[in-house]
């Protein structure tokens, strides 16, 4: 997948600072960021013990933190933009409603489960054949991501390398020792150096989670060629094999978009280290020009040495995920086998459902909110018109 033209650009000018760019245009917290909210509030141990005004205080101030922390709302110093108290209010009413339901969701999911062995064990061999296929193109797929991830942060050392070099040469150092505005050229490369390092870090974070949209991309595909390859054993009861793939996927997105958060909230806190290390070396230098190649070459191994770190966390994310895809989907196997286990799959379907329902209330009421602040932006330019036609010439 190419590197979409306006994620980049939002982004560009978001780490510049060189133009400004309208709120509209920006991106906001989206429906499933404020629907995982509400899952992982209510999936907390002693959640339920709560009184119902409790919970609504807690989760109210959750989601206004998600709106708060969302990148461009800081930018744009626009910290939330619906209802949340009648979000939240639906949210807290459907999540009991439907955990009242709960055991029936169970028993449906364990008579599908039934049903849809009962077809796929005459053909164990086979599935089992699909199943290991699947794995086998999962793997591959994931195999990639890992280097995907290294090749970024190379790439942002390589780019910072490029920053700091040329000041640091032997024939630039030659040419320091005698320029009379040493001051003013050792604050210019430090400028620059911190620029170029914060809309790197921007354009890099970027890239990474196109990786992740990619990477998406290949889960569901490897979701379809599964099915694809058990619907010849799955006669009569496609629509429930279908279901236990929707929530296989599911599983899948779900860890992906962990990934990508986990990833992501690593890039944010990377920047501020790499400018403490940039501002340090610029107070240096303030009161003492004399050894400004040094201390050069010293930012640059402080800076690599940060990145080299960093490469190092984000492995301990992606590798786990890698292991935690495959082992979903060998788990999925043996759901269909003889000895499926006492797994608590319907809770899966119970997320899915709530987050469904609380992403479709967001997206419903934020289109509300969006369409009510146009209707008032253009009563006041009507107003504004009337009143510059109304006014005597002069």
């Amino acid at each position: 997948m190419i590197l979409k033209a306006v994620i980049l650009s939002l982004v560009l000018v978001a780490v510049s600072g060189d133009s400004e760019v309208p709120p509209d245009e920006l991106p906001d917290v989206t429906g499933d960021q404020v629907a995982t909210v509400v899952w992982n509030y209510f999936s907390q141990q002693n959640t339920n013990a709560k009184e119902e005004e409790e919970q609504k205080s807690e989760l109210t101030q959750q989601i206004k933190t998600l709106f708060c922390n969302q990148r461009f709302a800081r930018i744009i110093n626009k910290p939330y933009t619906c209802d949340v108290k009648e979000l939240v209010t639906f949210a807290v009413s459907l999540y009991h409603r439907l955990t009242k339901d709960s055991d029936k969701l169970k028993e449906e999911n364990r008579k599908e489960l039934e049903e849809l062995r009962a077809r796929m064990l005459p053909h164990a061999q086979n599935v089992s054949q699909s199943i290991t296929d699947s794995v086998r193109a999962l793997q591959g797929y994931l195999f990639v991501y890992p280097i995907m991830i290294k090749d970024i942060v190379q790439r942002q050392r390589w780019l910072m390398r490029v920053q700091t070099v040329a000041s640091t040469n032997p024939k630039e150092r030659l040419f320091l020792k005698y320029l009379d505005n040493l001051q003013s050229l050792v604050t210019s490369v430090i400028d620059k150096i911190q620029k170029q390092n914060r809309k790197d870090t921007g354009i890099l974070e970027v890239m990474q989670i196109t990786y992740i949209m990619e990477l998406r991309e290949k889960l569901n595909r490897s979701v379809d060629e599964l099915r694809l390859s058990l619907a010849p054993f799955a006669q009569d009861v496609q629509d429930k094999l279908d279901h236990q793939l929707e929530g296989l996927s599911f599983q899948m997105r779900k860890r992906a978009d962990q990934l990508q958060a986990n990833i992501s909230a690593g890039y944010q806190e990377l920047w501020p280290r790499l400018k403490v290390l940039i501002e340090d070396t610029r107070e240096t230098l303030s009161g003492d020009m004399e050894d400004s190649p040094k201390a050069l070459d010293e930012l640059h191994e402080r800076l690599d040495q940060q990145l080299e770190e960093f490469q190092h966390t984000l492995a301990l994310y992606v590798e786990p995920f890698g292991n935690g895809m495959v082992q979903l989907v060998k788990q999925f196997g043996q759901k269909l086998g003889p000895n499926p286990g006492d797994g608590e799959d319907y809770l899966i379907f119970l997320e899915m459902d709530l987050k469904d329902k609380v992403r479709s209330f967001f997206n419903r009421i934020q289109k509300e909110t969006h369409d009510k602040r146009l209707a008032l932006q253009n009563q006041d330019k009507n107003l504004a018109l009337l009143e510059q036609a109304g006014s005597p010439a002069p």
